[in-house]
């Protein structure tokens, strides 16, 4: 539960400055990172992050409690805000969609004993810490704009990640376990309920793809087993991903003759519920993704290890596909 004098202290001006269908070479698989990204920047922008957004953050983050608000001054007069661990690194797989990692460097002092900070995408040499932060910085870092940032232009609030969600949700008793928990549960029912407004672009089939893969890895590492098993697809070329390598050539060659499954002509390869190796061409991959989107959502929904950077994202789809359906029905003139 969060400290109350704490939040009551965030209030404070800041103190002084003393993250495909599978990815092959992923042991926690997913359709690929940077298609991921591009489906939620056609869905997010860089203002101040919102609640949701600050709840997908926790997922870069081991102990969110250790991720330090922090605010840079930029050079054109605007004000950074980021979640750092100082002295540590976070692991770029973990960033959520919608955000951006990058590394703060510090100086050797000089003869003042004044040490600047320099930003950059992922530093080693005087690495000071990492942060996260909703602002895309590439052009700033690759124009040379974020090389000498003084102790008078940084500094951390007295605010960890946490604390910043308590006081975005104006509830005393918050608690981020108990509100990760509830917030999957409204958003996939909210999703379940607009289904019905979905269609299959590449932004939302990416979505549900992401959301079978993550689900299906998190039901087989807690319960041994996954009620969407039958979702996980393989690339035909390297299909490691459906653990053929427990069953005997015996059994291989029997499921393979009751599926179908021909590695020379399938691109993807899954178990169908039958128990069979199935082979897929790519848009019967998709289909199949497509029409079990309600069992998707559903697993999501039960899954107590689920990302929320993927929740969100399968939320912000459908709510957007809903809004742009009740647009299109309430159009001034028209006559349906």
């Amino acid at each position: 539960m969060t400290n109350q004098n704490k939040s009551a202290q965030a209030r404070q001006r800041r103190r002084s400055s003393d993250g495909r269908f599978a990815d092959e070479d992923k042991q926690d698989s997913l359709p690929s990172d940077t298609k991921i990204q591009q489906a939620a920047s056609l869905l997010t922008d860089d203002t101040e992050p919102d609640f949701n957004q600050l709840l997908t953050a926790t997922g870069a983050f081991d102990d969110p409690y250790e991720a330090r608000h922090i605010e840079f001054d930029m050079p054109d007069g605007s004000t950074l805000n980021g979640y750092a661990l100082d002295d540590g690194r976070i692991d770029r797989n973990k960033v959520p969609a919608g955000w951006h990692a990058y590394s703060v460097m510090e100086s050797d002092g000089d003869e003042d004993g004044e040490t600047t900070l320099s930003i950059d995408h992922d530093g080693y040499v005087n690495h000071r810490m990492d942060f996260i932060t909703t602002e895309d910085l590439s052009q700033r870092i690759d124009s040379g704009q974020l090389t000498e940032i003084h102790g008078d232009d940084w500094g951390f609030t007295d605010n960890d990640l946490v604390d910043d969600l308590a006081e975005k949700s104006g509830d005393d008793d918050f608690d981020l376990d108990t509100e990760l928990e509830e917030k999957r549960h409204d958003m996939m029912d909210s999703a379940i309920r607009d289904q019905i407004f979905f269609k299959p672009d590449e932004e939302n089939m990416t979505a549900l793809k992401a959301a079978a893969w993550q689900t299906i890895n998190h039901d087989e590492q807690n319960k041994g087993e996954s009620t969407i098993g039958d979702l996980r697809i393989a690339p035909s070329i390297n299909p490691h991903d459906l653990h053929l390598e427990d069953m005997s050539e015996e059994q291989i060659k029997e499921a393979r003759k009751y599926g179908g499954w021909d590695p020379d002509k399938h691109k993807y390869v899954h178990f169908n519920q039958d128990g069979d190796l199935e082979g897929l061409t790519e848009k019967q991959a998709d289909k199949l993704i497509w029409d079990n989107r309600q069992r998707i959502l559903q697993a999501v929904r039960d899954d107590e290890s689920a990302n929320f950077s993927t929740v969100n994202l399968l939320h912000n789809c459908f709510n957007r596909e809903r809004q742009v359906r009740e647009h299109d029905y309430t159009t001034p003139g028209d006559k349906r």
